[in-house]
């Protein structure tokens, strides 16, 4: 599924003609307006690097096949050792989403510097974030997953034991930092060694490694403060005095690649830094898809124009985040 290309389908109003008095629209489209610069914007997206997109056609989708694939056993004679999929259950249901932009028709015809077609991209620039933005928030309110724990927790029970992917000092020791909203980038490299390391010892529900083949994160953090020390922490050989950086060893002895992204949406948490497996077949998160984001134009048959002289550009879609595997996530928190 590809989770954000526009279908370019036009929903519930005719397409705007392409002849008339007006130049803007009939020279350059607002469609393929929108369609230009929607599509260079889906580049920048984050988070589809952190989730597993999922298509919808229903508005509640059922999640049945959560949980671990079974390992190999010996065989007992005939038996094939069969197992079924579908340890827990994970409902998500869509969501609807629309903008609409009015466009007075006098402001058409006075439009000289392009004004409307910069709104049109805003637009467009914003809807490819949407993805973003509903991650962002599925981060900050932490709500339950599939096993019925919050999805960053000290207490995910499936294995049979209690694991954590909610860290702090009392776990991980290099955590406990001079400042934690501002470490040295010496200590967020100690810190984030650390923590990528504690993805290694997670297991399954069937009680097998589930990380043992991760070789790429993404680091996330809501400031300024936190970004320039871990942004150092992944890219310098040595910080003060000498030290050497902890981080190369996983980079160079372990082909582990690490990129630090700063996300404003999470400014409120300002002594936290997140850590996401980005080449895992299953992901942090779900993005389900119903609906891609979809522009329609009216036209000057339609009752907007008839009444106020002016048009109307909309986009809509139907989706949903939702939590996926908790195993591909880490919240750390610096103290």
């Amino acid at each position: 599924m590809n989770v954000g290309r526009c279908r370019c389908a036009f929903t519930g109003e005719t397409a705007m003609s392409t002849t008339g008095q007006y130049g803007f629209l009939d020279n350059k489209n607002l469609i393929g307006i929108w369609d230009q610069m929607y599509e260079p914007a889906l580049n920048g997206v984050w988070a589809t690097g952190i989730s597993t997109p999922v298509n919808s056609s229903m508005e509640t989708e059922s999640y049945g096949w959560l949980g671990a694939a079974p390992s190999m056993e010996p065989m007992n004679g005939d038996d094939s050792n069969e197992e079924q999929l579908g340890k827990y259950a994970y409902f998500l249901r869509n969501i609807e989403y629309a903008k609409t932009l009015k466009i007075a028709e006098k402001d058409l015809r006075r439009d000289k510097l392009g004004q409307i077609e910069m709104r049109i991209g805003e637009m467009a620039e914003k809807a490819a974030e949407h993805w973003n933005l509903l991650v962002s928030k599925a981060i900050s309110a932490n709500g339950n997953g599939y096993d019925g724990a919050a999805f960053f927790s000290t207490a995910h029970p499936e294995s049979g034991s209690n694991q954590s992917n909610a860290l702090d000092s009392g776990q991980i020791a290099a955590l406990d930092v001079v400042t934690p909203t501002a470490p040295t980038p010496l200590e967020a490299a100690q810190a984030l060694n650390s923590v990528i390391g504690a993805f290694y010892t997670l297991v399954d529900d069937k009680g097998d490694p589930i990380n043992g083949q991760a070789k790429k994160f993404k680091v996330m953090v809501g400031t300024t403060s936190l970004y320039s020390p871990f942004a150092q922490a992944t890219s310098l050989l040595t910080f003060a005095q000498g030290a050497q950086n902890p981080v190369l060893g996983l980079k160079e002895n372990n082909g582990v690649e690490i990129s630090v992204e700063l996300n404003p949406r999470l400014s409120a948490i300002t002594n936290k830094f997140f850590v996401f497996r980005t080449d895992g077949r299953v992901r942090s998160f779900i993005l389900q898809n119903e609906v891609d984001v979809t522009p329609a134009v009216s036209d000057r048959q339609n009752d907007e124009f008839i009444k106020f002289r002016r048009f109307l550009f909309s986009i809509y879609a139907s989706r949903a985040v939702g939590y996926l595997r908790w195993q591909s996530a880490m919240q750390a928190t610096l103290s």
